[in-house]
């Protein structure tokens, strides 16, 4: 315990002492070598003798005071002070610098790291330029050691070229200049620009230059443009545009250009004139000026594209081109009549331009005829259907551009060239789907309240009304647009319920019959295949069916009769059949295509089912 305490005692009594010497100024500033330094020492007792090495050069000295320098040399350089403490023992403390500002050696952190640069050729333009400071470089330690910034630096440039607006190089004067410059190139010297550190801020200045980098230069050819890039064109105009070739900065450098518009161009141009009135040249010719003027020659006639090639020093650049080009046309619209009952009125383009063409077509095509599908203008003829039909015209002007105008959702006899619903069920019993309305046939489940839903926009005043059947009750309102049928048919297989749709417009009364099949079991024990097919029918019970509803086989199913209606109810075919029949093989290729109704007896009752004839 008593050896713990004189260790403890001995170590405060050391670290007492470290903190008691001390120099003015420090380690931790940085020094130039070969410069005087004036230092005040502080220790506990009295100097005795100071002594320099490892580079550090020992001056003059007096008590406690001395005069130092260090050598031109980036190494760790030393001053000890000896001295007789209070205790009357010997003592010395080494005072350790390594902020020395030399360039002697080089370390990691010494070498610059810079990027290259573009200088196009024959052009006179600023271009800025910095890089990351190096920092100063302590040689012989470890870890490696690197302080502070070297602020200042050293360039050589390509005759000719000039820094931060100095003086012009001679290709063997170095100038300096900080990390951050403007190099101002000549007109076609290049190669590189050699870096290299200095310790500018000491006098007199090292003997050594930190290692020397390389700025890459590339002399490529200077960029042209030419504006405007491109010409609209609005047909039947004259326009006058002058065409401009630019590049950034200046060019030192005789500069040509060389202009191509080519044969038939369509532009008129007289040198040095905003005025042109002479044809235009049709094989190249050459400028000393960076621009022409060009005037159009023919309102329906697009000028050629404008080629230039400018020349530097006598060498061809790039080819430029503007191009030339027909504006969008504008926006046409078709007037004339919203209803055609028998033959219309003129239709039109109101802003139709002069000299342009017009071909009229009607979309969808089987309801009217176009009088005059050439004219400027036309009229139509309703034919033996009605509908809504768009008006088309394909309008060609004189410049060859195509456009197209529309009048859309004229109403041409009834409006309505066939009906176009929907309907879903509305019993709790039931799913609420979505059904299909498809060619006035329609089946519904019978005992269950059905809405069926007219979309057609081109009703006006329409009324439903019962023409044939039987219904539990039946109503009709309207929802929005929509002309809705309320029905509920009887529990029934039996029942063809025929409606009539009536629309009243302002070309008169147009009806529409609607026929509903209704169902109880959809089909009941029967299935008719192929569906759709284009010749032969097979009727017959659906055995698989019964299978698998565990259904007994009874003469209750047996095909008694058949019965093939078409969507208006006409009977169409009819045969009756022996007991026992399951299955009937017939032949419908006599029938045309469409949708049919085929209702089957089997001695008590009818079961309807829906044909596709292809």
């Amino acid at each position: 315990m008593k050896q713990i305490a004189v260790l403890f005692f001995s170590l405060i009594l050391i670290l007492g002492q470290s903190k008691s010497q001390t120099l003015s100024p420090d380690q931790n500033q940085e020094y130039c070598p070969n410069i005087n330094y004036n230092f005040v020492i502080t220790v506990s007792g009295t100097v005795t003798s100071i002594t320099a090495s490892s580079g550090a050069i020992l001056v003059s000295s007096n008590a406690n005071t001395f005069i130092g320098k260090f050598s031109d040399a980036n190494v760790k350089q030393t001053f000890t002070v000896y001295y007789t403490d209070n205790n009357s023992n010997p003592r010395n403390f080494p005072f350790e610098f390594k902020k020395i500002k030399s360039l002697l050696h080089s370390g990691s952190c010494s070498f610059l790291s810079l990027s290259s640069i573009q200088a196009p050729l024959c052009q006179i333009a600023n271009i800025p330029y910095s890089f990351t400071a190096q920092k100063w470089y302590t040689a012989f330690e470890s870890p490696e050691f690197c302080f502070g910034t070297i602020n200042t630096y050293e360039y050589l440039l390509p005759i000719g070229w000039k820094i931060n607006n100095g003086p012009v190089s001679t290709g063997s004067n170095w100038q300096q200049a900080s990390n951050s410059v403007t190099f101002t190139p000549n007109a076609a010297t290049g190669g590189s620009i050699q870096v290299r550190a200095i310790n500018s801020g000491c006098l007199p200045l090292s003997a050594f230059r930190g290692p020397t980098a390389s700025i890459n230069i590339s002399r490529p050819n200077p960029t042209f443009t030419i504006f405007p890039l491109s010409v609209s064109m609005t047909c039947g105009t004259i326009f006058t545009k002058t065409f401009t070739i630019s590049t950034t900065g200046t060019l030192a450098c005789p500069v040509t250009y060389s202009w191509n518009l080519g044969a038939n161009n369509g532009w008129l141009y007289d040198a040095g004139s905003t005025t042109p009135t002479s044809p235009a040249p049709t094989t190249p010719f050459t400028t000393t000026t960076n621009s022409i003027t060009l005037k159009s020659a023919n309102p329906y006639q697009l000028p050629s594209n404008v080629t230039v090639t400018p020349g530097l020093n006598g060498v061809n650049q790039l080819l430029l081109t503007s191009t030339l080009s027909l504006a969008p046309l504008p926006i046409y619209v078709v007037n004339g009549d919203n209803i055609v009952c028998a033959t219309s009125n003129n239709y039109f383009v109101p802003t139709l331009p002069a000299g342009a063409t017009v071909q009229w077509q009607a979309v969808p095509s089987n309801i009217v005829t176009i009088n005059s599908p050439t004219a400027t203008q036309t009229t139509i003829t309703k034919g033996y259907n009605s509908g809504i039909v768009t008006l088309i015209a394909t309008i060609t002007n004189q410049c060859g551009q195509v456009g197209q105008a529309y009048k859309y959702d004229i109403s041409v006899g009834s409006g309505v060239s066939s009906l176009e619903g929907r309907y879903y069920l509305n019993d709790p019993s039931q799913p609420h789907n979505l059904l299909t309305y498809y060619g006035g046939i329609n089946y519904i489940p019978s005992n269950t309240i059905c809405n069926v839903f007219i979309d057609n926009p081109g009703l006006e005043s329409a009324t439903w009304s019962l023409v044939s059947g039987n219904t539990n009750f039946w109503t009709q309102f309207t929802e929005g647009s929509n002309h809705i049928l309320q029905m509920h048919l009887p529990y029934s297989n039996e029942d063809i319920v025929t409606f009539r749709l009536t629309n009243t417009n302002t070309c008169g009364a147009y009806d529409f019959d609607v026929l509903f099949v209704a169902q109880w079991q959809y089909g009941g024990y029967y299935t008719i295949s192929p569906n759709p097919t284009k010749d032969n029918l097979i009727v017959s019970v659906d055995e698989a069916k019964l299978v698998t509803q565990k259904i007994a086989k009874s003469s209750d199913q047996n095909i008694r009769e058949i019965v093939i209606l078409d969507k208006t109810g006409m009977v169409l075919a009819k045969q009756t059949y022996s007991k026992g029949t399951r299955q009937v093989n017939k032949n419908i290729s006599n029938l045309k295509t469409g949708i049919y109704i085929i209702r089957i007896f089997n001695g008590k009752k009818w079961t309807a089912l829906k044909l596709v004839k292809e």
